[in-house]
Formats: C-alpha cells, sequence, structure tokens
C-alpha cells in the first residue's frame, strides 16, 4: 500500500499498490509513467492527488474527502468502483483525460463539492452520467468533452441536481448517445423536471 502521511511524493515508472491513502496535508503527484491501484484510493482531508501526465487507475473505489483531486494532461482512469468527491472538496481538471478502465464496464463519478473544468474529457460514464449533486457547485465548465456513454432508456452523459442554477458551458461537448438520438444531458430539478 501506498501511504503519503504529510509529504509530496511524486510518482514515475509503473508500479501497483493494494491501497493508496494521502493523509495530514500529503500530495501525491502522478507524473509519469502508471500508478495502479487494486484497491481504495483515499484522499483524506487538507490532502491533494494530482495526476499530471501520468496515468492513475483506481480499481477500487476512490474518495476524495475535504481535499483537492487535480487533472492536468494525465488520464484518471477508473474501475467499476465509483468516484466520490465530498463536500468540501474540489475537482479541478485542466485537461486530460476521466474514464472508465474497461470501457465495456462504466465508471460512477459523483461530485458532491466544487468542479473546476476546463478542456476535461469524460469518456464511458455509467447511466447516471457525470453527476453533480444537489450539494455540488459547477464553479466552471469550458470546452470539455462528453462522450463514450452506453447509452439505453434515461441515460445521459451528465446529469446536474440543482434546485436553480445558471451554467455557462462554452465549446462543451457532448456525444449523441446511441439508443436516444434527441437526448444526452439531463438535469434534474427538486420538481424532477427534464430539459
Amino acid at each position: 500500500r501506498a501511504i503519503i502521511d504529510g509529504t509530496t511524493v511524486t510518482h514515475s515508472g509503473t508500479h501497483t499498490v493494494a491501497r493508496i491513502e494521502v493523509r495530514n496535508g500529503g500530495r501525491l503527484e502522478v507524473g509519469s509513467g502508471t500508478l495502479t491501484s487494486d484497491g481504495l484510493a483515499a484522499v483524506l482531508p487538507g490532502s491533494t492527488l494530482s495526476v499530471q501526465g501520468g496515468t492513475l487507475r483506481c480499481l477500487g473505489p476512490t474518495l476524495v474527502i475535504a481535499s483537492t483531486l487535480n487533472v492536468s494532461s494525465g488520464s484518471l482512469l477508473l474501475g467499476t468502483q465509483p468516484l466520490w468527491v465530498g463536500a468540501s472538496s474540489t475537482f479541478t481538471a485542466t485537461g486530460g483525460l476521466l474514464a472508465a478502465d474497461v470501457p465495456a464496464s462504466p465508471m460512477s463519478v459523483t461530485v458532491h463539492g466544487a468542479l473546476q473544468a476546463e478542456s476535461l474529457t469524460v469518456r464511458n460514464p455509467n447511466a447516471a452520467g457525470f453527476t453533480v449533486s444537489r450539494s455540488g457547485q459547477i464553479a466552471h465548465l469550458r470546452s470539455c468533452r462528453f462522450e463514450g456513454i452506453a447509452g439505453g432508456a434515461g441515460a445521459r452523459l451528465l446529469s446536474i441536481e440543482q434546485d436553480a442554477m445558471c451554467l455557462s458551458a462554452p465549446n462543451t461537448f457532448f456525444a449523441r448517445l446511441p439508443a436516444a438520438p434527441t437526448g444526452f444531458l439531463r438535469i434534474a430539478f427538486s420538481s424532477s423536471a427534464t430539459i
């Protein structure tokens, strides 16, 4: 297991660990190569997990609790277990790829904190799509791509569960859903209205 406790560790090379835990203000930077976590990847309060050019494969659940997750020019690949960005956390992307590790096994992503994304490609989300929960906040969404969903009844690439909002997302691309030629985005309000 890899435990980063209050220090900064920059990863390079190819390694597989049973678990990743970043805690006590620690910082894990995946700068090159591939780091695979077969189990839980936890970013605990005050810590940072940053993918900056390398590939991070999280095959177990990935929890970001009162912390920061950064993706820039690298790849964060998820197994079938969820990526959960908690309240008081921030998911920041300035490029890079967030995708299912195995395209036939869609990923689950829920942001309960702040989302700041520019030039991020989101590929192969599950039928619920990349989800920003009722407590989540979209601070920035620009030039992103949402693609590669299996489709089906009720499938969407992005779900935003808000009572009210004003969202500007210039140059953001949504691929067409295979089974629903006119649908790609679902915004769920408290009244369950869909637009």
